[in-house]
């Protein structure tokens, strides 16, 4: 790592873990809050996950390799474009034959084969009611719900606005999948459909919104930045 920056959380985490002062499976949440870099093969779509991330060949199984920074490419970075990532959704999309690592090469690394990731992705997208204390948006009371609802909301107009400056932004609850979708009431705006976890499936407005959901309910989600621009015609 580079001496002129100071190391991340996650860069941190990884180097407790190595030196026993972090158990694996916390090091794995602090990789599943922040977001990685990925190494994908050409552009990906547009304002879709990559589609051909790099994976390498370990001693232990494929493995799909993250980065931290841009200094841990190393030789891995010709040819191939950084894409910065929400690690959540990047842990519910690798293949099942896949591992993770991190920095692979570095002495800032992390390994987890395939079968130890697959235990802990399943931990991690275990049901939100299942979480004590949390509620899902259809059991809450109206306050709760509304309050709820706004911070989905709130969220959702942050990612849009910008994209399309003085166009008014519509809410729409959908409390049974615990959450809302926002649109702009301009042509050709498209809906972005926002998460508890704010989490995030953006559709073009050639997508009928029924089909934009069930999408949405069978896990796809999108990468929000950048978003696509407006339609201008």
């Amino acid at each position: 790592m580079a001496e002129s920056r100071p190391a991340s959380v996650l860069e941190r985490a990884i180097a407790q873990g190595r030196e026993g002062r972090l158990d694996p499976e916390t090091v794995l949440w602090v990789i599943a809050a922040g977001q990685v870099l990925l190494l994908n093969e050409g552009e990906p779509p547009e304002s879709d996950f990559p589609d051909a991330p790099l994976i390498v060949d370990g001693p232990r199984g494929r493995l799909l390799a993250v980065f931290t920074h841009p200094d841990q490419f190393g030789r891995f970075a010709p040819e191939r474009v950084p894409v910065l990532v929400p690690a959540f959704e990047l842990l519910r999309r690798v293949p099942e034959f896949a591992g993770l690592v991190v920095n692979p090469g570095s002495p800032i690394g992390l390994e987890v084969p395939a079968e130890g990731l697959r235990a802990f992705v399943t931990r991690l997208l275990s049901p939100l009611q299942e979480v004590e204390g949390v509620s899902a948006l259809s059991d809450m009371n109206d306050e709760s719900r509304e309050a709820a609802v706004a911070d989905l909301a709130d969220y959702g107009r942050s990612v849009l606005a910008p994209r399309f400056p003085g166009a008014e932004l519509k809410v729409v609850p959908l409390p049974e999948d615990d959450a809302v979708y926002v649109y702009p009431d301009v042509r050709g705006g498209g809906i972005l459909i926002v998460a508890r976890d704010k989490t995030a499936l953006f559709a073009a407005s050639s997508i009928q919104v029924d089909d934009a959901i069930a999408e949405f309910r069978n896990g796809r989600r999108s990468v929000i930045h950048p978003m696509p621009q407006a339609d201008p015609s």
